[in-house]
């Protein structure tokens, strides 16, 4: 039954064709990756090894299955596009008050509202991680990737929660693939991250592309699927 090499010898030997097989193995890979990243993660905050529960094991199975049913991927080519690279501090400003600042809705109808607060996000600095707005903190990518915010929360499908004592957390996801001429295409996972308040719209924190894969699985680990549930009349 929970033998690994049943499992070794049913992917080595069993009848599946192989692109099922290659199929498998990635979903595989994929939940085991996150996982890692769970047992890793609390172990460090527990100060000693942690063992895995069948509750999280089957939580990261739902979380994978998520992931794969909701996402969506876009290419650049399809009227979204990067801010030109020469694009300066001053114009990625003007840019987030002329086109971002105001209010939208997500797929599911939720208001959400950006607002001069979000604005630090265009800076971190490395040193402490702290959104100190300074030009030296300004953060270019993510000045060149401010169109893809508002497309992100008005199409992802694939919406994570995070609950905390005060507030929850939403990360909201799209994949973009971007056109490259000397390689084969890039591809980011962009993750906007709204935050909500007891009895308050949804309101924009921070957004930032994520360009490794293992990356992103770490970054999702500590949330759980967002199932919208429509208001009661």
């Amino acid at each position: 039954m929970g033998n690994p090499e049943n499992l070794t010898r049913l992917l080595q030997f069993g009848s599946l064709f192989q692109n099922n097989l290659n199929c498998i193995c990635g979903v595989f890979y994929d939940t085991a990756k996150i996982l890692y990243y769970k047992q890793k993660r609390k172990s460090e905050r527990l100060k000693t090894p942690y063992i895995l529960k069948q509750n999280d094991i089957s939580h990261v199975i739902g979380l994978t299955h998520y992931h794969y049913k909701k996402n969506k991927k876009i290419n650049l080519h399809n009227g979204i596009y990067l801010l030109s690279k020469s694009l300066t501090e001053t114009q990625a400003l003007e840019y987030y008050q002329n086109n971002l600042i105001g209010k939208t809705k997500d797929i599911h109808g939720q208001s959400v509202i950006i607002d001069e607060d979000g604005i630090c996000f265009l800076y971190k600095d490395n040193a402490t991680g702290f959104h100190d707005i300074a030009p030296e903190n300004y953060v270019e990518p993510r000045g060149r990737r401010l169109p893809w915010i508002r497309y992100t929360i008005e199409n992802s499908k694939e919406i994570y929660k995070q609950d905390g004592p005060s507030r929850s957390l939403f990360f909201y996801v799209f994949e973009f693939e971007i056109p490259m001429s000397s390689q084969s295409n890039a591809i980011d996972y962009f993750v906007v991250v709204l935050k909500s308040e007891r009895g308050k719209d949804l309101k924009f924190l921070t957004a930032y592309p994520v360009n490794k894969y293992n990356q992103f699985l770490n970054k999702i680990e500590e949330f759980y699927p967002y199932q919208h549930q429509a208001p009661k009349i």
